[in-house]
Parts: C-alpha cells; structure tokens; sequence
C-alpha cells in the first residue's frame, strides 16, 4: 500500500505556507507488523524551517482505495545534533537522521543494547557505568515489552539524559508501540502477544494510548541510526552497500541477523547493532559487526560496551553484575 501526504512547509520569516515538499510515504502492512519506508529528503531544503503542518482531516490516499483520516494534523521540526525531527501530536509523524555526532565529547563511547522492560537491570547496569557528562551513550532500542517495567525504564532513561550525552535508537517494539498509541489498532493484538501486556500492567493501562504522553514523545525523538567516526549504530540490520541516510526501516528496525548477515558496510564503519537475541548469551563480533542482544528478556544479560576500549559490563534481570569478562574472550 502507498500513501502520499501533501504538507505546508513554513519556513522563518515567510508570510505564507508554500506547498512545496510532497512525502510519500509506502507502508506494508503484514500480519506482525507495518513498515514505514521514509525517503531521505536534501537537509538543505529545510534551512530556516519553522513548522510544518498537515491540515487537519487530510487524507491518507491508499493504493487499494481506502482511505484513512490524520489523526496527526501539525508536526513541528527541531535539531537534535545533525538530525532533523518532526513531532506532532506528541508522536512522531516522519523523521529522518541528517548526519553523526551530537556535541563533540570527550568521554567514552558506550552502547548498551536491548532493554526491554528490565528498569532493575538498567539500574544496575548504569551503576556500574556510572556515566559521566563527558560520556556519549548510544542505547540501542527496545525499550519496553516483554519485561515488567517499561515505565521504570523509560524514566530512567529520561534521568540519563541529563546525565551524559544520550543517544536512543527507535526499536521495532518501540515503533510498534507508538503506531499502536496513534490509532493503528489493528496491531493490538500481536503487539500484545509481543510483550506489550507487560508494558501495559507497568502503566497501570489498558491501552497505549494512555501511556503518559511524556513517555511517548521520548520514544517519538528516538533515532533510526547514528554514527561516529569509527562506528554506527542501528537497532537491528543494515544494507551493505546503501548509505545510512537512505536504508529502509523496515531493515533498521525490524530484520533478524538471523535472516540475513550483511557484509561490512560501504562507509567502513563498524556496526554495533541489538535486536537478533544471541543463544548463546554472549556478545557477537564479527569484526565489522558487534550485537550487543545478549538476552536479557531470556535469563540472559543486559551489555554495555565502550567501543573504543571494549569494555564489558553485564548484568542479569535483577541488576546484578557478571564477573568481568576478558577484552577478546568476553
């Protein structure tokens, strides 16, 4: 199914809208989930951007002839280091990263990888870390489902951001969630099948509509890649030969390790990614690819790792650490 949305872009000190930008927008909708591909447009394009708004009642035109109404009718645009993001109505409309680094750091690199509800074991992991103001984390998504406290989770992670330069990458979960609190209903059920009770009981809830909008609007600024020098970061997969700026969410988000390892990436960067649960429990490194999905939800760990000295800090469910791990042997 293909949609189209037409938005007004108002950029600073212009005395009228001007329909000038037209997104389109594919989404396939299956069974455990819906893809939104969204095509990268030239940054330059936005300079001086104000707001964007899609009027309210504007249709979602689809490929099969049914039509859908915007429950979203303004987003409006901000810089978070190089990316561009547009929220509206406290979710994220379309979004696409523009670049690295936020503020240049002088601390270490560190990614912890999926989360999934465990606030115990964040708790205890960050404990460990003890993250400074210098320090840039990349988190790399899946924050709520399957374990009992996303909320705790995700207040945490709000405390963390002022405590060192956070990075949070958008999980499959996450974007689920987030589909499901805008109006996409028909996700419900597998979502709920997917660890989204456990997400609900944490909130005291019965929808996630109802989660604090707070919560939402930080799931909403989260990222779809990043990267540094040496290194990027994305939940779950990437095209080898496809820049960043340019690879679909459904690869980003949703795809397994499991279906496809890809080859080293055209920017010779290494990849640390999450999202493909390692039987084994340990880390993987392939040498131009670190998962950092040790199955925490599964009895396994919650990993951190700085990158440029790869340091390891695990620790299980509850938050209790793992003994130190050897730099090669993990």
């Amino acid at each position: 199914m293909v949609c189209s949305i037409r938005v007004c872009i108002c950029r600073a000190g212009a005395a009228t809208p001007r329909e000038n930008a037209f997104f389109c927008l594919p989404r396939t909708f299956r069974r455990y989930r819906l893809q939104a591909k969204i095509w990268s447009v030239n940054c330059s394009d936005f300079q001086g951007l104000s707001a964007v708004s899609v009027p309210a009642g504007s249709d979602l035109g689809w490929s099969r002839g049914c039509r859908r109404r915007l429950r979203t009718v303004s987003a409006v645009p901000f810089r978070r280091g190089n990316k561009i993001c547009y929220l509206g109505g406290g979710l994220t409309l379309f979004r696409r990263l523009w670049g690295s680094d936020p503020a240049s750091h002088m601390g270490r690199l560190i990614a912890i990888g999926d989360i999934h509800g465990y606030a115990e074991a964040l708790r205890g992991l960050l404990s460990l870390i003890a993250p400074t103001a210098e320090d840039l984390i990349v988190t790399l998504g899946d924050y709520c489902d399957r374990g009992p406290d996303t909320k705790g989770v995700l207040e945490c992670l709000q405390e963390l951001a002022h405590q060192c330069q956070l990075v949070t990458i958008l999980g499959n979960h996450d974007q689920m969630m987030l589909e499901i609190a805008g109006g996409l209903n028909e996700l419900l059920e597998d979502w709920l099948d997917f660890g989204g009770r456990e997400t609900l009981e944490s909130y005291g809830v019965s929808h996630p509509a109802e989660i604090p909008p707070a919560h939402l609007e930080f799931l909403g600024r989260c990222s779809l890649y990043f990267e540094t020098d040496n290194f990027f970061f994305v939940h779950a997969n990437y095209l080898p030969d496809v820049p960043l700026a340019h690879q679909p969410i459904d690869i980003l988000c949703w795809e397994s390790l499991k279906r496809r390892v890809p080859r080293p990436h055209c920017s010779g960067k290494i990849a640390v990614v999450g999202h493909t649960a390692q039987p084994s429990r340990e880390i993987l490194d392939l040498g131009h690819l670190i998962c950092l999905d040790t199955c925490c939800y599964g009895g396994g760990w919650l990993t951190g790792m700085e990158l440029l000295s790869r340091k390891v800090w695990q620790v299980d469910q509850m938050g209790k650490p793992r003994a130190p791990k050897a730099v090669d042997g993990w």
